[in-house]
Formats: structure tokens, C-alpha cells, sequence
């Protein structure tokens, strides 16, 4: 954007409600606090997410409440000190999210400086420091349990892992992979040993739905595809492997590369407190329900439970928030009275 362009928008944005949740101002005539810079580079990403917006925008040296007048801001002068910050908030965020850009306006008036943010990822709530932000008309809160659900809902779609990858043969698959997966299958399906041997390759692949009618889906790549751990495009360990983080930002698919991998552990814990804060007391009934579909698809039922029961552990014994006031075999969690 050149000056005039900068200048519009801003008269624009000035002319927005204090209730307008995808903007910020604040004077910020010396300085803001780092942490409330990343607070609300959260909350402005995921509010600007939900409304399907482009941007968000956090602008300093503007009084925040109507009508909106240039304050100026000595905020981080020089502009290398400037231009680190995008480095500076990535570092807290999932995925490395960042400022899209900032822009230096100086003037009569005094100095302004436009942050521009980008929307969370769809499917992934941005966080900061591992905690999730939102708005509430002005106020900067907790993202609610509402929201963190409208944004983790947007990645339920059409399963890439099932769909055909195009050019890929049979010749793309390591052999010892798939004989490895030939021998656990027998191991799961006893009774079909006979059966089993009989079947070449293809057959076999096309029965574990790792293959339809004969064409290689992304799942056969990613589970039996050669060299693929090597070149760093796939993680986790066989037969629990998927797509890897920078594979996935280059293929567009950053929401189904957290759906496997899971979101920081801290991400969960937040909703179980929410949830707890919000309908206590809570069986652990209701925090399986909330908790089971969201934990990474590539875990088993049962590994997802065992997951839970850890989290809940480390809530109650390590970080001292919540409580079982029911039974070992009932349990009805509260928060803390000091929480």
C-alpha cells in the first residue's frame, strides 16, 4: 500500500464502531507491553477468521475511544527494531504466524503505526504463548469455547488422506513398508491368513482401502511411499505417520497437518477449563465428548483417553486448578476455589 492508500484505510477504520472486534486501537504514546501485543495479535487473527475477513488491524498512536483522534506513538522508532517483532511474535504462535505487514505513518499529527494480521488458519485457532484470544465487543478475553468450536470445525472436510494422489504407481511404495503392513494386517485378521497370502500387492492394498481400484492415495504415500522420512516430508513413527509441517504449508493443507499432529498440549487444557468454569461440575463422560474428536486423528480411541487422563492429572496434581469431587471410578471435576 503507498501513503494515500494507508491514509484512506485509516480514516476508514477510525470510522468503525469501538465494537468492531477485528480492530484495535491504542495510544500507545511510549510503549505497549510485548505480551499485550501478542494477546491481541491473537484475538484480532481469530476474530478476523470467524467474520472472513482478509485482515485484522492493531493501530498505535490513536485514542481508543470515538471520536478517534492522532495521539502519536514512540513505539519501537527505529524501523529495524520494527521489523523484528515479526520474527518476535512467530515465535509464540502456531505455524509461525506472523504480522502480514507493518506500516510507518508519520504524520502532522504524529507517528501511527498499522499492524497488519492475518486471520487464523482455518481449523487452527492462532494462540499466544499457548493461550487463545477473542474479543468481546472492546474487551480483550479468553477465545470462548464457542468460538475455539466454530474455527476447529472449519477443518472437518473432505479427508485428503483418501483422495487419489495424482501420477503416483505402485512403484512410488517401498516394498518393505508394505510387507510390514502385510504382516500386521495378518496379525489383526487371523483368520484370513490364506487369503492374505494369495493376494499380490495390489489386491492387498486395495482390501486396507489404501488404495482405490488400483490408484495410490495419499494415505499409501504417506505411509509406504520411499524416502519420504528421509527428505523430511512425513513425521511420526510407522504406522502413526503423516504429512509434515512444512509439506503441509507448501500443499496448503496446514489444518489437516494439525488434525494429525494434534495442537499444543496447552490448547486442550484450555478447554477443559473452560468447560469446567462454564457447567462445573463435569463428569469425565462430557470431557471425553468434547475433547475426543479434536485430539489428533492419527491416535487411537484408546490412546486418546489415556491422553485425557494425563491432562486431567496435570490439572488437578501439577498446575493445582482443578479438583475430583466425586469418586476414582466417578470423578466430578470443579475448579479450585483459588483458581
Amino acid at each position: 500500500m503507498n501513503i494515500e492508500d494507508l491514509k484512506t484505510l485509516l480514516e476508514e477504520l477510525c470510522l468503525l464502531s469501538s465494537e468492531t472486534e477485528w480492530v484495535e486501537f491504542k495510544e500507545a504514546k511510549n510503549n505497549i507491553h510485548f505480551d499485550d501485543l501478542g494477546k491481541y495479535f491473537s484475538a484480532l487473527s481469530n476474530e478476523t477468521n470467524l467474520k472472513r475477513l482478509d485482515f485484522g488491524w492493531l493501530v498505535l498512536g490513536i485514542s481508543d475511544k470515538p471520536p478517534r483522534k492522532i495521539v502519536g506513538t514512540g513505539y519501537r522508532l527505529d524501523r529495524p527494531s520494527l521489523d523484528r517483532l515479526k520474527k518476535e511474535i512467530a515465535d509464540h504462535t502456531t505455524n509461525r504466524l506472523s504480522f502480514v505487514e507493518i506500516y510507518e505513518l508519520n504524520l502532522p499529527e504524529g507517528r501511527v503505526l498499522m499492524f497488519q494480521i492475518p486471520p487464523a488458519i482455518r481449523g487452527v485457532p492462532t494462540p499466544w504463548k499457548g493461550h487463545y484470544y477473542g474479543r468481546e465487543g472492546e474487551s480483550l478475553v479468553p477465545l470462548s469455547l464457542k468460538k475455539m468450536e466454530q474455527i476447529r470445525g472449519q477443518a472437518r472436510q473432505e479427508d485428503w488422506s483418501a483422495q487419489v494422489c495424482k501420477g503416483a504407481t505402485i512403484d512410488d511404495l517401498d516394498p518393505e513398508a508394505i510387507l510390514k503392513a502385510r504382516n500386521e494386517y495378518k496379525g489383526k485378521h487371523p483368520q484370513k491368513i490364506e487369503d492374505i497370502e494369495k493376494w499380490d500387492d495390489v489386491q492387498f492394498l486395495n482390501k486396507c482401502k489404501l488404495t482405490i481400484h488400483g490408484k495410490i492415495t495419499n494415505a499409501s504415500i504417506i505411509l509406504l511411499g520411499k524416502q519420504l522420512k528421509r527428505l523430511k516430508l512425513v513425521e511420526g513413527r510407522y504406522p502413526n505417520i503423516f504429512i509434515s509441517s512444512r509439506l503441509a504449508s507448501r500443499m496448503g493443507e496446514e489444518a489437516q497437518h494439525i488434525r494429525y499432529k494434534g495442537l499444543d498440549k496447552r490448547y486442550y487444557k484450555d478447554l477443559i477449563l473452560a468447560l469446567i468454569r462454564e457447567h462445573s461440575p463435569i463428569s469425565r463422560e462430557k470431557i471425553d465428548a468434547l475433547l475426543l474428536d479434536k485430539l489428533p486423528e492419527i491416535l487411537t480411541e484408546k490412546q486418546k483417553k489415556t491422553k485425557i487422563h494425563n491432562m486431567l492429572s496435570e490439572l488437578s496434581r501439577r498446575d493445582g486448578k482443578i479438583e475430583n469431587r466425586g469418586s476414582r471410578k466417578y470423578p466430578s471435576w470443579t475448579i479450585r476455589n483459588n483458581e
